[in-house]
């Protein structure tokens, strides 16, 4: 038998004797068990290929709920009172054969995320002003498409939308606050100045400017003791 074979086989023997020692031990026994648990908890965070995702699940749950039905009545005939005329049907997209919505709603998210990415470049801030500018003027009309098709919607799918729409009047909220904190100057640099917009109060003493102390004025140096 070869050197090298027979140095595997003893190593081999050597790990499967400390194997069975460890076997007997309280000590090995949690080990085990803790790895069997840290499995067993992976297993469930991840998706499982046989039933619907979370969020799927999420979502039928929210179709069937009826939390929100009183809701819906009023805003739909709300909707559909508005004085749109020939432009509701474009705003279906029966021009398109397509609904113009998720179209529309493309245009506030890349010049939101394009406006986050020139916040972490140095002297693009006016292209980020800009482009958060501009994705505020384009959610309103794509919001108001979203509304004229969710007035169409049979009741599961509406409930979906309330909440859909709920999350997008936030953002818009975050949005219009960043927007107003950057042309005043407040917001700092980095993408998460639509969080701080509404932290005027901090922002406006200035960098470097002690708190109670007022804008244009100067702690001044201490002298030396002669």
């Amino acid at each position: 038998m070869p050197p090298s074979t027979g140095l595997r086989h003893l190593g081999g023997s050597f790990t499967a004797g400390i194997v069975r020692e460890l076997g007997g031990m309280p000590v090995s026994r949690n080990v085990r068990t803790a790895f069997s648990t840290a499995r067993s908890a992976a297993r469930s965070a991840l998706p499982d290929p046989e039933r619907p995702g979370r969020v799927l699940t999420a979502v039928e749950r929210l179709e069937s709920t009826p939390r929100l039905d009183a809701a819906l009545g009023p805003l739909r005939r709300a909707v559909r009172a508005l004085p749109l005329g020939g432009a509701r049907d474009a705003l279906h997209g029966r021009w398109l054969g397509h609904a113009v919505h998720p179209l529309m709603v493309q245009v506030p998210i890349g010049t939101w995320m394009s406006a986050a990415v020139l916040d972490l470049l140095p002297g693009q801030r006016r292209g980020a002003d800009t482009l958060v500018g501009l994705g505020l003027a384009a959610a309103a009309p794509a919001a108001l498409a979203g509304w004229v098709d969710w007035a169409e919607l049979r009741k599961p799918q509406m409930r979906v939308g309330l909440v859909h729409a709920a999350a997008n009047v936030a953002a818009v909220g975050l949005y219009s606050a960043s927007l107003t904190a950057r042309l005043r100057g407040l917001a700092g640099p980095g993408p998460s100045a639509g969080v701080r917009g509404a932290d005027g109060g901090e922002r406006g003493r200035g960098p470097g400017r002690p708190p109670g102390l007022p804008a244009g004025r100067r702690r001044q140096p201490r002298r030396a003791c002669a």
